[in-house]
């Protein structure tokens, strides 16, 4: 389980912040500083996790 984890923790942490952006942007809804804080924070730590290998196939040993 930690490998699959590990293996899709950029979109883990992308869909949070996806849903949140786009319920604002559609809706029209504006948000509270804290949670477009949350989404600013989501986008970092997501972008932070994009495995080196993304969209490669892995070689197998």
């Amino acid at each position: 389980m930690a490998q699959t984890l590990k293996k899709y923790r950029f979109w883990l942490f992308l869909t949070p912040a996806a849903l949140i952006l786009s319920i604002d942007l559609l809706l029209g809804v504006d948000a509270r500083p804290l949670i477009n804080g949350l989404v600013f924070i989501f986008l970092i730590v997501a972008f932070m996790s994009v495995p080196d290998t993304f969209g490669k196939k892995e070689k197998q040993p």
